[in-house]
C-alpha cells in the first residue's frame, strides 16, 4: 500500500535541521491494527491507558488536562456512567469549550457535547 509505505517513511525521517528533535505521537483505539500494518516499529514507546470508568478520574482529567474547575469537573465525572477513553473525552472538552461562551467550559454544553458524540 503507497500511503502505508509512505507513512512509514516520513515516520522515521530525520528532521531537515540540524539538531532539533521531532516528537510524534500516534493515539489508536486499535493497536493491533498498527501492529499488523508494522506500524509499531516506527515508534519508540508503546503506552496502553485503560477507559475511565471512575468519576474521580475523569474529573480529574478534565480538571488536569482541560482546566476545568474542580467542581465543574465533578460534576461532568458524575454524569458519565459508561467508561470513555482519554482521546474522547478531551475531544468533547475541547468541543465543549468551542460552544461555550467566554472561553470557559459549561457544563450542560459539555454533556449536550458529550451525547452529541454518543454517550
Amino acid at each position: 500500500n503507497v500511503v502505508l509505505q509512505t507513512l512509514l517513511v516520513l515516520l522515521k525521517k530525520v528532521p531537515p535541521d540540524y539538531g532539533r528533535r521531532l516528537l510524534i505521537i500516534g493515539t489508536t483505539s486499535c493497536p493491533h491494527l498498527l501492529q499488523d500494518l508494522g506500524l509499531t516499529q516506527a515508534f519508540g514507546v508503546n503506552q496502553s491507558t485503560d477507559l475511565l470508568d471512575n468519576p474521580l478520574q475523569i474529573a480529574e482529567v478534565l480538571r488536569v488536562a482541560a482546566h476545568l474547575t474542580e467542581s465543574d469537573a465533578e460534576a461532568i465525572g458524575n454524569a458519565i456512567t459508561k467508561p470513555i477513553g482519554i482521546k474522547s473525552l478531551l475531544m468533547v472538552a475541547e468541543m465543549a469549550k468551542q460552544g461555550s461562551k467566554g472561553g470557559a467550559v459549561d457544563v450542560n454544553v459539555f454533556l449536550e457535547c458529550l451525547h452529541t458524540v454518543g454517550y
